[in-house]
């Protein structure tokens, strides 16, 4: 199914039993015929002169490293196999994006037997969320994700996914005015994905994030750079239309009507 990322550890083969020896001389008939032969041997075996010993079996096998570890508690190990597993999944459809059908319900599967507690459901989430911010044009599918673990993954002890991610793009929302540029521009990306694609139990797009979105909008355009000018662009021509409507179904037509008369300034600077 994922291709992990390093290559699988080579196996070691273990000696066969056509390969040993068994003796079936008694052990008083050995030792007697040890003492026969001992003093016979004796300058044969004893040579300074003579190479170094090792074992047949020593020369066979291959030498093997074991690297020791501090133990670590098993709810450390659980977060670093979600982890890995979550990275292979996205690195996966980073790379062969069509085979999304494929991928996502295996991880949905995966997801729904280890998401047991809000603190691992915390992390898938926090997971998928800087992937999307860190890669650009990656943000699409991460968004897709999100939609499908949105509708398929239900815990009825920490509720449905979304609710995790929409938690963490809060915490980035708080720092917009000092996030770095690109990852700003993609979590703009992601938070208007994400507000096209999810909806409330009322059947209806989430209020929070169509004022994130429009925030993060405003937030850019004060930037006066050319490469947030064109993330405004994307942004609005993405869920410009959604935006307009829930606006006006809220009541607040009025942050639209701002937002285009800040495009409509002269900006010499800037190309939309």
């Amino acid at each position: 199914m994922i291709n992990s990322k390093s290559p699988a550890p080579g196996k070691t083969t273990l000696p066969s039993e056509s390969d040993a020896t068994v003796s079936t001389t008694s052990p008083r008939t050995a030792q007697s015929d040890s003492t026969v032969h001992h003093h016979a041997k004796a300058d044969k075996l004893l040579n300074a002169a003579a190479s170094e010993f090792v074992p047949r079996a020593a020369k066979s096998q291959p030498i093997v490293t074991i690297s020791h570890h501090p133990a670590e508690p098993v709810h450390v190990q659980q977060y670093a196999q979600l982890v890995d597993y979550i990275e292979r999944v996205l690195n996966a459809l980073y790379t062969n994006p069509s085979h999304f059908d494929i991928v996502v319900p295996d991880l949905n599967g995966y997801l729904q037997k280890e998401l047991v507690d809000n603190e691992t459901m915390e992390t898938a989430a926090d997971v998928l969320f800087e992937w999307a911010v860190a890669y650009d044009n990656f943000s699409y599918i991460c968004a897709r994700i999100c939609q499908h673990l949105h509708t398929h993954l239900k815990n009825d002890h920490t509720g449905t996914f979304s609710v995790h991610v929409i938690k963490r793009c809060h915490t980035e929302h708080e720092s917009r005015d000092t996030c770095e540029p690109q990852r700003l521009r993609n979590f703009a990306i992601l938070l208007a994905e994400l507000y096209t694609r999810l909806v409330g139990n009322d059947g209806h797009r989430l209020k929070s994030l169509m004022i994130g979105v429009c925030e993060l909008v405003e937030t850019m355009m004060a930037k006066l750079d050319n490469e947030f000018a064109k993330t405004v662009g994307q942004t609005l021509k993405m869920c410009g239309a959604c935006l307009e409507d829930d606006l006006l179904r809220h009541n607040k037509l009025g942050i639209m009507e701002n937002i285009v008369a800040q495009l409509q300034k002269p900006r010499p600077s800037c190309k939309l």
